[in-house]
């Protein structure tokens, strides 16, 4: 997650990008509301990206999947 702080029309705005895996989408937006029932959510699927903590667990996770499956 990075935050940033933001001016808009109203003033101030905190802006979070979060890159989540697709079956925790639904959990974090509930999440979210939870906390600001009129925050303003943007999804999109990633088409390309590279390195990062994510990329290395994906890696990692899809090792493990492999080495329980022989």
């Amino acid at each position: 997650m990075t935050v940033y702080e933001e001016e808009g029309l109203n003033g101030l705005h905190t802006k979070l990008d979060i890159l989540t895996k697709r079956n925790k989408e639904n959990e974090l937006m509930d999440f979210v509301l939870s906390y600001e029932p009129h925050a303003f959510i943007v999804s999109f699927e990633p088409q390309r990206f590279k390195g990062g903590y994510l990329l290395k667990s994906m890696k990692k996770n899809t090792k493990e999947k492999e080495i329980k499956s022989t």
